[in-house]
């Protein structure tokens, strides 16, 4: 682990950045690899839960890392990485599904209210997502700014994480993660 903290460490800062449109393909393209009926199942197992969520994807890892290497025109890029990038891909995917079918929150609604958050809001999924890659991220200056998503989108916040709220902030710190991890990809395939 420290020697992938090391590399990403590394190409963080020495790579350039590259445009958001082209980090976020590789998850894209690796999403779209997978046939649409292993996507179905992966969704529908993330509303469940997020455990068994995580499982189907798992299922696929062998498909995944094929298609990510494909998709990203190389090979050596660290799995941890791939992984959570379209581990993250995916909870979001499944979380945008659950509140759409459940309290008719679309994904648009909910990448709307990403680019309209406080950046103290945003900054705290950031900064947790950081953690995940071992990284420097932003600080989060207040653990409870992240309540304004669901705030904002009129949910009640309650203490059950399977509830909108919950799946509210899934899915925000889903997007968090992706967004570093594609950032991250994008500067090791330029660099």
């Amino acid at each position: 682990m420290k020697i992938f903290a090391v590399l990403v460490i590394f190409t963080l800062h020495t790579a350039v950045a590259l445009s958001s449109a082209s980090a976020s393909s590789v998850s894209n393209c690796t999403w779209q690899a997978l046939k649409q009926e292993r996507r179905d199942y992966i969704l529908t197992e993330y509303e469940r839960s997020m455990e068994r969520g995580a499982a189907a994807l798992t299922a696929q890892d062998t498909e995944i890392m094929a298609a990510s290497a494909k998709c990203a025109g190389r090979d050596d890029i660290p799995p941890p990485l791939l992984k959570a990038a379209i581990g993250s891909f995916a909870i979001q995917a499944g979380m945008a599904q659950a509140l759409t079918r459940q309290w008719g929150i679309g994904r648009e609604t909910l990448e709307h209210y990403w680019t309209q958050a406080p950046e103290a809001a945003r900054n705290c999924f950031l900064s947790n997502s950081a953690k995940v890659f071992g990284v420097e991220g932003p600080n989060c200056t207040d653990a409870k700014a992240i309540l304004w998503f669901p705030q904002a989108l009129d949910i009640p916040v309650t203490q059950d994480v399977s509830g909108p709220a919950g799946q509210v902030l899934i899915f925000y710190n889903a997007k968090a993660q992706n967004s570093l991890a594609e950032e991250m990809l994008g500067r090791l395939i330029t660099g």
